[in-house]
């Protein structure tokens, strides 16, 4: 009897522990969206250039946004795929589609990949490019965008880096770590992006 009260109670226990406690709706919303972005992320972007087609366009209204609105401090994704609703600005808080999601990234890791090869290019032959300026504009625009979808890519912020060490310019660091805050609000994991942000700040401090 008592064999069989052991292994009624172990069973008991080990039911009530294979027994999951229910989770929120807001967990099982970032779970679903967590999964759909490894799912678009995962997907084949640099090799297929159409689908990063359109992207162009998402990549210039982006930056128009942030150009409007500098203090933008949160960025959140809209759940909506139809692709029927555009980019939401209000008080600071930047909502993207995630019907975007895929289109962005993939035109902008596919044009980084040859304005970084031209920007290593500029450096090696170490003569002035007429073109450079734009060309640093260009790799800021194309990197905030990856950073914006992907989150943590040492490369893009490695650019990042170097150009600002180029620029050496107290406004323009400020602006990096106002873009960092926002992006933290949707990648809060993102070692890179901390080690950016610790650089950052140290860099500040030096050009005051």
């Amino acid at each position: 009897s008592n064999s069989n009260s052991n292994s009624n109670s172990n069973s008991n226990s080990n039911s009530n522990s294979s027994v999951q406690a229910p989770i929120s709706e807001k967990e099982a919303l970032e779970r679903k969206l967590k999964l759909k972005k490894k799912i678009l992320l995962k997907s084949n972007c640099v090799g297929d250039s159409s689908i990063g087609e359109g992207g162009d366009k998402l990549l210039t209204n982006l930056d128009d946004l942030f150009h409007n609105d500098p203090l933008i401090d949160e960025i959140g994704i809209i759940m909506d795929k139809s692709n029927t609703i555009d980019f939401i600005l209000k008080e600071h808080k930047l909502g993207i589609p995630i019907g975007f999601m895929k289109t962005l990234f993939a035109y902008c890791i596919q044009n980084f990949q040859q304005l970084y090869e031209e920007k290593k290019n500029c450096i090696q032959i170490n003569t002035e490019n007429k073109n450079e300026n734009n060309l640093n504009s260009k790799l800021m625009s194309v990197t905030r965008g990856i950073l914006v979808i992907r989150g943590d890519m040492p490369t893009a912020l490695n650019v990042r880096k170097q150009i600002l060490l180029e620029l050496q310019c107290l406004k323009f660091i400020e602006m990096e770590l106002q873009l960092l805050n926002a992006l933290f609000t949707l990648h809060p994991k993102s070692p890179s992006g901390w080690q950016h942000r610790r650089w950052a700040i140290s860099y500040r401090y030096h050009l005051l």
